[in-house]
This record gives structure tokens, sequence and C-alpha cells, in this order.
């Protein structure tokens, strides 16, 4: 629809400049000639009328087309803008769990765990048998 506007308003433009040089023709070929005169007038008002009625028509079509595309991208751009709000909100809900969680570390607590965990094992591994030291010298 849009390209048969666009042609309607070059054919109406068209006619119009047409009609121009026809009524132009006309005075300089017949200056005398007053109804051969107002009939291209006539003519040249219609064309010029209708040449006005299809550039607007064309302007409005323009126009709607840019409303339309201002109001899509803007509907593109609310929607995306809201998603990203929504994943870095959420991105910031755990990113401020983790942080909780690692202020909420009570360091001695955690050193003391892992000391009776691992130390035990590690003297055993020391001695070269599973037996300790004190252990080992009265079996002999």
């Amino acid at each position: 629809m849009k390209r048969d506007d666009l042609k309607a308003t070059l054919t109406a433009r068209n006619r119009e400049a047409k009609q121009l040089t026809q009524l132009e023709r006309t005075r300089q070929r017949n200056p005398s000639d007053r109804h051969v005169i107002s009939q291209a007038e006539t003519e040249l008002q219609r064309a010029a009328m209708d040449a006005s009625r299809t550039s607007r028509h064309l302007e409005e079509t323009i126009n709607n087309f840019e409303r339309q595309k201002m109001k899509d991208i803007k509907t593109i751009f609310s929607e995306f803008i809201t998603i990203e709000m929504l994943f870095h909100g959420k991105a910031l809900e755990v990113y401020t769990a983790a942080y909780q969680n690692i202020q909420n570390i009570d360091e001695d607590e955690d050193l003391e765990r892992w000391s009776f965990a691992t130390l035990p094992r590690l003297v055993l591994n020391s001695w070269g048998s599973s037996d300790p030291p004190a252990l080992a010298s009265q079996s002999v």
C-alpha cells in the first residue's frame, strides 16, 4: 500500500507539472483564446489539488510509519531493559547472599576445624606407619 501511495503521489506531481507546461504552451500559442486558457487553468488547479492531496496522504503515511517505528523501538528497548534489570537484580541477590555468607565465616573456628581434621592424619603419615611412635617402640 505504501508503494502505491508513493506512485500515486509521483503520478499526481508529474500530472501537475505536465498541466503547467501545457497551460504555458497554450498561453504562448493562443494568448487571446480565453476559453482554452481557462480550461487549461482549471485542469492545472485540479492537478495541483490532486497532487497536494496525495502529498498530504503520503506525508500522513510516512508519519504513521515513523510513529509506529518509534513505538516498536521503545517497546523493544523497554522490554530489553526490564529483562536486564531483572537479571541483574537476581544477580545482586545472589552476590548479596554470597557476601553475607563470606562475612559470616568465623576464621578462628574454621581454622580450628581444619586443624582438627587434618593434623592427626599429617602426624600419622609423618611417622611412616599407622602406629604412633610410643606404640612402635613398645613392640620392638
